[in-house]
């Protein structure tokens, strides 16, 4: 019974407690007292651990003063803080604290007693007032030494990038007197293990952070973290019970994309390196500008397909890659063979110019004249063609008659005479017509006249002509002309 009701005084003070520092206005300075020792005896002392704040910018002196009860001794240490004029001294931004004793004079009645305490700041005037809680028991009666009692509760945000640190907030909360020296908090989780040891003072309330990190390509998952408060007292183990709490890894997925280009004469290679760092598989789309020429002469690994957009032309890929693996594409862009090419036309070009005949001889007949159903006379013209820049001397040309026809006699005004004629009756006529010179780019025309020795059916073929000259450098040079072949329809 007698537990039941100083547990009950106890949490009356607490409420006091918690009453006054609500009443309290916002001001540039903060207060917070700690009982060290509030359960006495008669002929003991209580003691109470007083931190006070300053938030502001400036230095500021607090004055303490207490509630004028006649049955207290107060003190404070250090001593000057309540003794002397100056008071407390805090700088700016800063805090101090001091131990106030109160030790009770003479027959003190037993029970609660609640002395207020009163911090008022020098430079603007507020007051804080805190409410200390003694509860005084009889010298026969022995001080009830409470259990260990706590409160413990766990904060985390529900999604984390595994590249950033996870920060795990634990709240905890000593609900009595009793000064807990070995709090111990085990943390886990699939993915974290975590343990910490802290004191806890009386009705003291602390926060304490966990700070967790991951290997940056952690798989995306759900992890449930549990949490474990327990302290020691004699042979027994208390602990508060603390709800799990569960988040997840999240997923991301970054492409690094390099690329790399090699030139060389008419050909350029392209390689582009692209790794996922990131942690679940993706798909990159990479794509490369090219023309429709320059695709004539494109090669890629692996194969592109072609896409148009907004009119231009690309090269197109769709890498699918899992997390922290790596692809690359090569593009080669080879115009060589299209110079091979355009050198080897050009080369034969020019060669075809140096190397081609200076003297071109053509063949033809005109005039046929048929009997009996068969050719029986026609006209030959030869035509002789300088296609030189140069004059050329002393044209030879040679035309051949077949044995079954014989060349006339009969000569046109103002057509070349032969310069000789040479009969053979088995294989046939040779004719000669010499030219003295033949001018750059001149063209002379030579023609006579075949009759036939009988009516030739069907068709006829006359043997090519030649023209033969002597070359500046002494060589012989012999030129044909076309065949000719006659056809009667």
């Amino acid at each position: 019974m007698k537990r039941r009701i100083t547990l009950l005084i106890v949490m009356a003070l607490a409420a006091l407690l918690l009453l006054a520092a609500a009443a309290q206005a916002k001001v540039e300075f903060s207060a917070t007292v700690t009982p060290i020792k509030n359960d006495i005896r008669q002929t003991e002392a209580a003691q109470f651990l007083l931190e006070v704040s300053n938030s502001a910018q400036s230095e500021d002196d607090f004055d303490l003063r207490f509630t004028n009860d006649p049955k207290w001794s107060i003190q404070t240490s250090p001593v000057v803080y309540y003794t002397s004029e100056y008071g407390m001294t805090v700088p700016p931004d800063s805090s101090k604290k001091a131990t106030i004793t109160l030790a009770p004079l003479s027959q003190i009645p037993l029970g609660v007693h609640l002395i207020e305490l009163f911090i008022t700041s020098r430079d603007t005037g507020d007051e804080i007032k805190k409410l200390l809680g003694i509860n005084v028991r009889s010298n026969e009666t022995p001080l009830q030494e409470y259990l260990p009692s706590f409160t413990a509760s766990m904060d985390v945000v529900s999604r984390t990038d595994p590249r950033k640190a996870l920060l795990i907030v634990v709240r905890l909360k000593n609900q009595n007197s009793r000064d807990i020296e070995e709090l111990h908090l085990d943390l886990s989780s699939s993915l974290i293990q975590k343990t910490a040891t802290i004191p806890l003072g009386p009705y003291e309330e602390k926060i304490y952070k966990f700070v967790a990190t991951f290997h940056p390509y952690e798989e995306p998952r759900q992890d449930t973290i549990t949490l474990r408060v327990y302290t020691l007292a004699g042979n027994k183990t208390f602990e508060t019970r603390v709800d799990p709490i569960t988040y997840a890894i999240s997923p991301y997925s970054t492409f690094v994309k390099d690329s790399r280009r090699e030139e060389s004469f008419l050909k350029s290679i392209e390689t582009v390196s692209i790794q996922n760092d990131g942690n679940i598989r993706n798909q990159e789309d990479i794509m490369l500008p090219t023309s429709f020429f320059a695709r004539l002469f494109t090669s890629s690994y692996p194969e592109a397909t072609v896409v148009k957009e907004d009119g231009e032309r690309f090269l197109s890929w769709q890498v699918p890659l899992d997390p922290q693996k790596s692809a690359s594409i090569r593009v080669v862009v080879n115009y060589r063979p299209l110079f091979v090419i355009g050198l080897l036309l050009a080369l034969g070009i020019v060669g075809y110019y140096l190397l081609r005949p200076k003297v071109i001889i053509r063949k033809n007949a005109t005039h046929i004249a048929t009997k009996e159903g068969g050719i029986s006379e026609l006209k030959v013209i030869l035509l002789v063609r300088s296609r030189t820049k140069h004059p050329i001397d002393e044209l030879k040309v040679l035309d051949k008659v077949p044995s079954i026809a014989e060349i006339s006699e009969e000569h046109q005004l103002g057509t070349l005479r032969p310069a000789k004629v040479v009969y053979n009756e088995k294989k046939g006529t040779v004719v000669k017509y010499e030219l003295a010179t033949l001018e750059p780019y001149e063209e002379r025309i030579i023609t006579y006249k075949i009759k036939s020795k009988l009516s030739i059916l069907g068709g006829m073929r006359l043997p090519r002509a030649i023209v033969k000259y002597t070359s500046k450098h002494g060589t012989m040079v012999l030129i044909h002309s076309n065949p000719l072949s006659l056809e009667l329809e």
